[in-house]
């Protein structure tokens, strides 16, 4: 793993962090060992090639840990799509609720400025993620035991 910080108001004051995972196996494993555990998951697609064989492969190892986490996507690079943007975003929101039901896609431009992108975002996360300490903690108990259950099977 490499460690880089970035001061961020919106993570700071809602006791989250972000990691991201690279592509390729031996990131695969380390996102399954972490995912458990993970208050929520955004996941970033593609808009030009979303749920590509590479998406499909790590989405179906997530549903077969069977551990409930809350998983939305942001649809990156939407200034490339073209003409029609409307059409991929519902594209990709159909396909991303047979993945995950419950799941919601938020559009991202990775040309537009932060700055103006920043209220939709955190929106976004305070809408989908329950970041409050009460609910943290309840969730992370049942998160612990599953660690307990799962280091205690790994042993024997």
């Amino acid at each position: 793993f490499v460690e880089y910080k970035i001061p961020s108001d919106f993570l700071k004051k809602n006791s989250a962090v972000l990691i991201d995972v690279q592509a390729g196996q031996r990131h695969q494993d380390d996102l399954a060992s972490f995912y458990p555990v993970a208050d929520g998951l955004l996941y970033v697609l593609n808009a030009e090639a979303p749920f590509n064989a590479e998406d499909r492969q790590v989405l179906r190892r997530l549903q077969e840990i069977d551990q409930p986490v809350k998983i939305n996507f942001l649809l990156n690079k939407m200034d490339k799509v073209g003409v029609h943007p409307d059409d991929v975003i519902e594209s990709v929101e159909r396909k991303a609720k047979e993945w995950f039901p419950e799941a919601e896609v938020l559009p991202y431009s990775s040309l537009e400025a932060v700055s103006i992108q920043r209220t939709g975002v955190e929106a976004f996360m305070t809408r989908h993620y329950d970041m409050s300490p009460a609910y943290i903690k309840a969730e992370r108990g049942t998160k612990l035991f599953y660690l307990v259950r799962k280091t205690l099977k790994d042993l024997y």
